[in-house]
């Protein structure tokens, strides 16, 4: 699916946080964010529907945008707190549930997800996930600059 067709899906939703996006100004319609938001990644146009409209059919490629980015990075995926296969994906898709959920999780929370104990979360996970978890952050600022650039 392209990035216009995932948002024009969005197009007959009310957004939860247009607000925040559109600067305040209520007279910026859905085509107008498309039109805007035309060249930017799948990844991120995902995160964005996530967040904004709770389009839980775009979970995936956010994860998976999520995935590649993290991958790309040498010092995330060389760590040596990832011993098993599977770690990284994990990480990922916990990121993925704390941003769509809407609220932070604790760590002992965290740790059941990643089916560990509390110790071997803070030892082996604890810090490789704050990196990861930070990179949606990066993508959400990104895309508010964005939007405030093109919609003026």
């Amino acid at each position: 699916m392209s990035t216009l067709e995932l948002l024009a899906k969005a197009a007959g939703k009310t957004p939860r946080y247009g607000d925040l996006l559109a600067g305040g100004h209520g007279d910026i319609t859905w085509q107008d964010v498309l039109q805007a938001l035309q060249g930017v990644s799948l990844a991120k146009t995902s995160f964005a529907l996530y967040l904004i409209v709770d389009d839980k059919t775009c979970r995936h490629y956010f994860w998976a945008g999520l995935f590649m980015e993290v991958m790309q990075r040498p010092e995330l995926v060389a760590r040596p707190d990832l011993r098993q296969p599977g770690e990284v994906e994990a990480l990922c898709q916990l990121a993925v549930m704390e941003w769509g959920g809407h609220e932070k999780y604790s760590n002992t929370k965290r740790a059941a997800a990643m089916n560990v104990s509390r110790g071997t979360w803070y030892r082996r996970h604890k810090d490789t996930y704050h990196e990861i978890y930070k990179i949606p952050g990066v993508w959400q600022l990104e895309l508010e600059q964005l939007l405030r650039q093109r919609l003026r």
